[in-house]
């Protein structure tokens, strides 16, 4: 664990460069949420200290992004989109390789969502529909 810990110090201070692409700083940001919760696992979304074993009376860690943002002094919510956006990079590279910043792929994002949100909409007209058929 304490080597993951210096790994988690390199990739913070890898943030801090400037001359890091958006791309770049929120790949470090999501590989840093990582490495978090490999050395606290309770701070995964879904777990909590009764499903992954820890005392009730220890003292809880924060979850990752309420953690990073107390201690760069940002709102929670910029580093729970850069995880995002890392996760989108992941997803498909070449989708995001050419978009010059982080505002324009939030867009990009959202608008996917956005899209995906109206077809199951859609989808639970169609299925609500044949049920009202049916009967």
């Amino acid at each position: 664990m304490q080597a993951l810990l210096k790994f988690l110090m390199a990739l913070d201070e890898n943030l801090k460069r400037k001359d890091m692409t958006w791309q770049e700083a929120a790949l470090c940001e999501l590989e840093e949420k990582r490495i978090y919760e490999e050395c606290y696992p309770e701070t995964r979304h879904g777990e909590n200290q009764y499903t992954r074993g820890v005392a009730e009376s220890a003292t809880p860690n924060p979850r990752y992004t309420q953690a990073k943002a107390q201690a760069i002094n940002r709102s929670e919510r910029v580093i729970q989109e850069d995880i995002q956006l890392a996760k989108a990079i992941e997803e498909k590279p070449e989708e995001f390789e050419k978009i010059k910043t982080k505002q324009q792929a939030l867009k990009i994002i959202k608008k996917k969502e956005s899209h995906i949100a109206q077809a199951i909409a859609a989808n639970q007209e169609i299925v609500e529909s044949a049920q009202l058929d049916e009967r």
